[in-house]
């Protein structure tokens, strides 16, 4: 179960102002069967202003206790980073020490055998150029019934629970240009094969609505031609979908529950299946709300929506 060089990969949490989320994150993590096993790198952004600073210290106490990881250090910022910067700068020291992470969110409950799948898709697939990344989430699809296989290949990644290694997370031109996003949208058609959000975000990110290091991550994926490795059940429970968090969902879609037991996923070389592509796709169509934040954003007066349908909610 260990990989190439007998070490277990690091993994990589980076937190903010969810005190309580982060604690119940490591607290699953810590029940893995190799968390004595594993190094964990936190990573806690600093406060966007004086009303998150409680709270961002309150997560700095809770991720400085001790727990049953092999080690755990804590990198914290006086000022605030925001998400994207966050990531692309904490995966890449943590990934050019190690070769390759695991890397979570701190709203992503584990289940106990996480690290002990991650740990050996990571390695099963490591000689495997093809492959871009690992997924430990899968949202609630159904998989075509006569798919026998534990594992499945998509063109598009999850960020929840994911893990690659250093030589696929050099290949990204983190730094756009207007030509870049030229670029991208240009390939509209070809971008829907994964999902008719991904246009929008990417038009989204370009006009400032969100900070997203994973719009630029997919592009490069897609461009590639490079596959995510998904597992038949979810290892990861999604757990920040309310108003606090950053890139929080209005709908429900995405959600799952965790298995009680202990299971194992028999890992596989498997060919990729459009049919499977379309029925994962199909998650990301857009709904009527989608639609209409795209108006107000035409408008300029998403930003305000967005607020006030977080304190309605």
């Amino acid at each position: 179960m260990t990989n190439k060089s007998s070490n277990y990969t690091p993994v990589v949490l980076f937190c903010y102002n969810r005190p309580d989320l982060t604690l119940k994150t490591l607290k699953a993590l810590e029940e893995n069967m190799l968390a004595k096993y594993t190094d964990v790198y936190v990573f806690v952004d600093g406060p966007k202003n004086n009303s998150d600073a409680v709270k961002v210290e309150e997560t700095i106490s809770i991720v400085k206790r001790e727990y049953g990881f092999k080690s755990l250090s804590v990198s914290t910022q006086s000022k605030n980073k925001g998400l994207a910067k966050s990531i692309i700068d904490g995966v890449s020291s943590v990934i050019n020490k190690h070769k390759k992470v695991i890397v979570l969110e701190d709203d992503l409950i584990t289940h106990t055998s996480f690290l002990s799948y991650m740990n050996e898709a990571l390695t099963f697939f490591e000689d495997k150029s093809n492959i871009w990344s690992i997924s430990g989430y899968t949202p609630n699809i159904k998989l075509p019934e006569n798919y026998k296989s534990d594992i499945f290949l998509t063109l598009r990644g999850s960020s929840w629970g994911w893990a690659t290694w250093k030589d696929r997370w050099e290949n990204v031109k983190w730094e756009w240009k207007e030509k870049d996003f030229q670029e991208f949208i240009s390939k509209k058609s070809c971008l829907d094969l994964i999902g008719e959000d991904i246009y929008h975000l990417t038009k989204d990110y370009k006009n400032g609505f969100i900070d997203s290091w994973a719009i630029r991550w997919t592009n490069t994926q897609f461009n590639l031609e490079k596959f995510t490795v998904f597992p038949r059940y979810s290892f990861i429970q999604n757990e920040g979908f309310g108003g606090d968090s950053t890139h929080g969902s209005l709908n429900d879609k995405f959600k799952t529950e965790l298995s009680k037991t202990n299971f194992k996923i028999n890992l596989s070389q498997v060919q990729y299946d459009k049919e499977i592509e379309k029925i994962y796709s199909d998650l990301y169509k857009l709904k009527a709300y989608n639609k209409i934040a795209i108006i107000l954003k035409k408008i300029k007066i998403y930003k305000l929506t967005k607020k006030l349908m977080k304190k309605i909610r």
